[in-house]
């Protein structure tokens, strides 16, 4: 042991005397977004700040298990208990067991030391080159360091560690890290709890990256917006017996209004209900306007990870790096509930039936899920089949009979597009009248009403201020196209 201690010793001592200026890990003034291979996101917010000598920070917990099937909201997070920065440059990480592995953000190339040592294995960590990168669009000096495990007679352990790196800038903070909470698991691979690398792919500094999505964002409709929506529902039992149900839906926005905390949309609704029963079936076909608000969600726009409170159960939100970007509600599939008073153990609920994550998407609304039944053969299944915002236009629209013919509307036009005082709107003959114009801003604002109710009408623009509108055309019964207009 006195020989193994004499190494460590000489091994620390080969950090560079001649420290530059300390890089940090993390800091206390942002938000920081990582992502794993996965594309899940996790993330580091430091809630509260001890100094002494050295700076203790507590970053937010999360839900973590604290021993075989037991986790509580109240202990740690991902990134560790508690980091400190240490006057001297080292900061260190505690794990779940209360070890600490320490990093010498001074330590320059070919620098070495023990980041960790437990029970039968110690880690060294090595800076293996310094190179300049752009980090979320700045440019940074950043240091890459590699780890290598040893057992206690410093004879080479063949662990995942070894493969495994950290990237450290000097203004970007972590740019490649560990869960360092689940450093001790070094031996496993397949674990929920496995010690994994997590890249930064955004902090609350910039505005290059991931952000935190928030409710508001998920329902954020302009008028034009589109979205086609398959909801399919299914319980076929081995007798035959059972149902099945489709519901399509496709949602034409044609009005918002902003408030400080809430939106206001008016959209035009078209829907079928197909229900199958054993030896017939419903079919039911409908168009309505419906006006719906938006109001602020504070649960759902917490972090990803952090605990959210509900009686005596808790869950977190977990949100994916994905394009569009989205965040989802575990729904039962990940609640806890809490089985003691201590505060020790939570439990994992086991339910039964068809219990699925409700996935919001940026600018897409939600919730969509697929999950199946565990009682009969089946599921259900809600999900996007087509969009179109803006100039966007992804998927396969819905082919509703009497409705799409009328929503192509092909058979009128406007120009000249862009325009500058007067524009013509052309229906062919033929066309059923009269025709309601309405043109909106590009806030969704009402600017101009226009009934026509010949083939060539010539429609004054002269008052609009430059820019992008929205042209909607509508029969007494719904409204069927939608084109964009650019003054000049």
């Amino acid at each position: 042991m006195k020989h193994l201690l004499l190494v460590l010793l000489l091994t620390l001592t080969t950090v560079s005397t001649s420290l530059g200026q300390h890089y940090q890990t993390i800091y206390s003034n942002r938000v920081a977004y990582f992502d794993n291979a996965d594309k899940n996101i996790k993330c580091i917010r430091i809630d509260s700040v001890r100094h002494t000598r050295d700076s203790v920070f507590f970053p937010f917990y999360e839900i973590l298990e604290t021993s075989e099937s037991c986790y509580t909201p109240n202990k740690a997070s991902w990134i560790g208990k508690s980091v400190t920065i240490k006057e001297n440059g080292v900061n260190a990480f505690v794990g779940q067991t209360g070890d600490t592995i320490a990093l010498h953000t001074g330590a320059h190339t070919g620098d070495k030391w023990i980041t960790y040592a437990s029970g039968n294995t110690i880690i060294e960590a090595t800076v293996s080159h310094e190179d300049t990168l752009t980090v979320l669009g700045v440019l940074d000096s950043v240091k890459t360091i590699r780890f290598q495990s040893f057992n206690n007679h410093l004879e080479p352990l063949n662990l995942h560690i070894n493969q495994m790196v950290v990237q450290l800038g000097k203004y970007s903070g972590f740019i490649k890290t560990l869960n360092f909470y689940f450093f001790s698991d070094l031996y496993l691979k397949d674990n929920r709890n496995k010690l994994e690398t997590f890249d930064l792919v955004g902090h609350s500094n910039t505005d290059k990256g991931v952000t935190n999505l928030t409710w508001m964002e998920v329902f954020d409709f302009q008028p034009g917006d589109e979205i086609h929506i398959s909801d399919h529902y299914s319980c076929r039992n081995s007798d035959g017996s059972g149902s099945e149900t489709l519901k399509e839906s496709i949602y034409i926005y044609q009005e918002r209004t902003d408030h400080p905390a809430s939106i206001d949309y008016t959209y035009t609704l078209h829907e079928r209900i197909k229900t199958y029963l054993p030896g017939s079936s419903t079919s039911d076909q409908y168009t309505k306007t419906v006006h719906e608000t938006f109001e602020q969600n504070s649960s759902f726009d917490k972090l990803p990870g952090e605990p959210i409170r509900e009686l005596n159960g808790t869950y977190s939100n977990f949100m994916t790096n994905e394009f569009p970007v989205s965040k989802s509600y575990p729904g039962e599939t990940e609640l806890y509930q809490e089985i003691n008073t201590s505060d020790t153990c939570w439990r994992l609920l086991i339910v039964d039936g068809c219990i699925s994550a409700e996935k919001y998407i940026k600018g897409l609304g939600g919730p969509y899920y697929s999950c199946s039944n565990f009682t009969c053969s089946g599921g259900m299944d809600r999900r996007i089949v087509f969009y179109k915002k803006g100039d966007k236009i992804w998927g396969n629209p819905l082919n509703f009979s009497g409705i799409n013919e009328t929503l192509s509307a092909k058979n009128i036009r406007i120009y000249p597009n862009p325009a500058d005082k007067i524009i013509t709107i052309n229906a062919v003959k033929n066309q059923v009248f009269p025709i309601h114009v309405f043109l909106y801003d590009i806030h969704g604002h009402l600017k101009i009403v226009q009934t026509i109710e010949s083939e060539l009408t010539k429609l004054d623009i002269s008052d609009l201020k430059s820019g992008i509108y929205v042209v909607k055309f509508s029969d007494n019964q719904t409204l069927f196209k939608i084109q964009k207009l650019v003054v000049r």
